[in-house]
């Protein structure tokens, strides 16, 4: 990372043009493993000399760091409901 000519994270948010990616799945099913963005971010990072830096595992990346945000609206619980459990039962 001391290598690179930008910071990490310029080169990690230009896959998604520094804005957060939202997406309208109907189904989790349709969420996909990899996209051509993490596709490229996969190929940018091991050009760089990054490991373990596969589409799918970039695609988790950007999930889990707001790069792209893959909730399934519907599923979420209705504003003034909680989740009472791991198992998501909304009371």
């Amino acid at each position: 990372m001391l290598a690179l000519d930008a910071p990490l994270s310029e080169l990690l948010w230009s896959f998604v043009d520094g804005e957060t990616r939202v997406n309208e799945w109907k189904t989790v099913a349709e969420i996909p493993a990899e996209t051509a963005e993490s596709k490229a971010m996969s190929k940018e990072l091991k050009r760089l000399g990054f490991r373990f830096t596969g589409p799918t595992t970039c695609y988790a990346f950007m999930q889990s760091a707001g790069l792209v945000d893959d909730h399934v609206r519907h599923l979420l619980p209705a504003r003034g409901r909680r989740v009472t459990s791991v198992t998501n039962r909304i009371s």
